[in-house]
Parts: structure tokens; sequence; C-alpha cells
């Protein structure tokens, strides 16, 4: 799998938005490597309406051992659908899949029985955008609605999540044409939580908090933007560390354009 993500970094060279896909959280673990793929396409001509799509995997290691990124740790399919309806404000509906693999707490780390989780994951975002000539400020209010699952679909002992994130982001031009940026991110994560055969759900607490940076190139004349980053997961006080590495291709199927030939051929 990570052969066929590093092939596509060097083979999709033509369009990108500017934007990067953050890692998911994976727990306690000692280290985490995410690697993403992103399309993003246009769906209208003034670019208000928006399709991302994106294909990820993390590898994860364990406490005390000496090979990064040694297990396999989750592979992730997300479609996400954007508005920008107002100058300040964008809302966003998504619909996620992901494969988490588990295993035992103690070494040699062997896979746990089940040997997976599978997430079935409907949310929604809104933001407020804030933008100045080299600096722009986001604040995001997310709601996720999870389910859990075994290998063989049956209902995993946490079966059902609400949780809540809340996100303030910052991002920095460093040049007039956009072409470097840093962006800044805070965020923390509030969760109710349902067990298989119990009907009550468990209270709305605090889950955990993730600070991230990010520095993005889009190099002149191409549509491409690459983003290297690192993510301070704090769980249960504990720091995980991530190191992400993405890739977004913008209007690969170039809807955005023949929207706007058709508008100019029929004197719309």
């Amino acid at each position: 799998m990570l052969r066929r993500i590093f092939t596509c970094f060097f083979v999709l060279e033509t369009l990108l938005a500017f934007s990067q896909i953050s890692s998911p959280g994976l727990g306690k673990q000692a280290s985490v490597i995410w690697l993403a793929v992103g399309l993003k396409e246009d769906l209208d001509t003034l670019s208000q309406f928006q399709s991302m799509t994106y294909v990820g995997e993390g590898r994860e290691s364990k406490d005390a051992e000496t090979t990064p990124f040694k297990h396999q740790g989750i592979f992730v399919v997300n479609q996400e659908f954007y508005n920008h309806f107002r100058k300040h404000w964008q809302y966003s509906v998504a619909l996620s899949y992901r494969k988490q693999n588990e295993y035992v707490a103690s070494p040699p780390y062997k896979e746990n029985t089940p040997s997976f989780k599978q997430e079935f994951r409907l949310y929604g975002r809104y933001m407020f955008l804030q933008q100045w000539d080299r600096l722009k400020l986001a604040l995001t209010v997310r709601q996720e609605f999870r389910k859990f699952y075994d290998p063989a679909f049956h209902p995993w002992h946490e079966n059902t999540q609400l949780r809540s994130r809340l996100k303030a982001q910052t991002t920095i031009y460093l040049s007039a044409n956009k072409v470097h940026r840093l962006t800044f991110g805070g965020e923390i994560l509030f969760t109710k939580s349902k067990l298989t055969g119990e009907d009550a759900w468990s209270d709305f607490k605090y889950s955990e908090s993730r600070l991230t940076g990010f520095y993005s190139i889009a190099p002149k004349g191409s549509s491409f933007i690459y983003s290297i980053g690192y993510m301070d997961d704090v769980v249960d006080e504990r720091n995980v560390p991530y190191l992400s590495l993405d890739v977004i291709f913008k209007n690969p199927f170039g809807l955005a354009r023949r929207l706007r030939s058709k508008s100019i051929e029929y004197g719309e």
C-alpha cells in the first residue's frame, strides 16, 4: 500500500488546492507516519461548491521498538463536499470509511483478535474564515457520528460515538505569490459513546488535544501542492508525535473549466 501511495506522489503531476490532509488520531502509540493523496474538484465556475476526496494510510511504532513505523495503523477513504456560501462562512458534509489495525498492548505487539476495527463516519463542518494580505484565520466547529464494527461487521464493544471538535487554524503566506506557506492549528475533541449491549450513553467528556504545524509549497505553474507537517496528539497526558506527508490534486476532471466554456459558448 505504501508503494502505491508513493507512486501516486510522482505520477499525478498537474492540479492542486491550497490545503493539507491532517492525520487521524491512532491512540497512544510511540510514533506515527501519515501519507495521503487527495483530489479536489471545483463543482461550479465560482469555486463556491467543491468536492474533496482523499485516500490515506498511517503506520505506527510501539514503545521500545527500534524499527520506526513498523506496523500498519489505519487506512482511510474520505469524501467531503464544501459550500463557501458567504465571504466569511463555509460549511461541509462528509462520509468516511476507516480500517484501523489492532495489536496487543505488550511486546512483541502481535495482531489482536479481532485484528482490525472498521469505522463508518458521517460529519459536518462549519467554518468562519478571515483573510488579510498574508494571513488567514479559520475557526471550525465539527460534529461527527461514528459507528464501529469488527472484521465480520459485528458491532464493536464501543459501537457508537458522537464526537465534537473545536479548531483554530492560522495560515501565514511566506511570499506575495503564495507559493510557500506555514499553517498552525490547535484542536480539542469531546466524545459521548454507547457500548454494545447497553442502552445508556456515557457522559459528554474531553477526549484529546491536537497541535499541528505544516509547511506547504505550490510550485509556480503547477497545480500540485505538497505538504509536510507534524502533529502532537495529547491523549491521557501522553504526547504522540505524527509525521505527515500529503499531496492534493486540483480539478483532475476539469469540470469547472467545461462549465465555464459552455457558459461562454451559449452566451450565458
